[in-house]
């Protein structure tokens, strides 16, 4: 019998100008299940951003890009340590769930 997924919180962030980890975007204070969370799945809105997760802070101009339209699955490690900014001059906006399994799970791992 497949495992059931139910996510644990709801959680945006707007990725602004300003250089951060994810956590420092949360839009609404960072949810208590955040330190617990083993993997965020969710949808880019409104605008392009660019992060970087190699320990290099990222620029508007230097790291990936992710294009608004985009889904996201993101583990424990990229939410922890990616450096987030958005790429143009307008905010993106990431909204998902937080769940309680590992990104592998919605990959079809265990």
């Amino acid at each position: 019998m497949p495992r059931a997924i139910t996510p644990i919180d709801y959680v945006s962030f707007t990725i602004t100008d300003t250089v951060g980890d994810l956590f420092s975007f949360a839009d609404a204070g960072m949810p208590s299940s955040m330190g617990t969370a083993q993997c965020f799945r969710g949808h880019l809105e409104t605008a392009d951003i660019r992060v970087r997760m190699d320990g290099t802070a990222v620029t508007s101009s230097e790291g990936e890009l992710l294009e608004a339209g985009d889904d996201l699955l993101l583990d424990q490690n990229m939410i922890a340590s990616g450096s987030w900014v958005r790429d143009g001059s307008t905010s993106g906006v990431l909204k998902g769930h937080l769940y309680n399994v590992s990104a592998n799970v919605f990959l079809g791992g265990q």
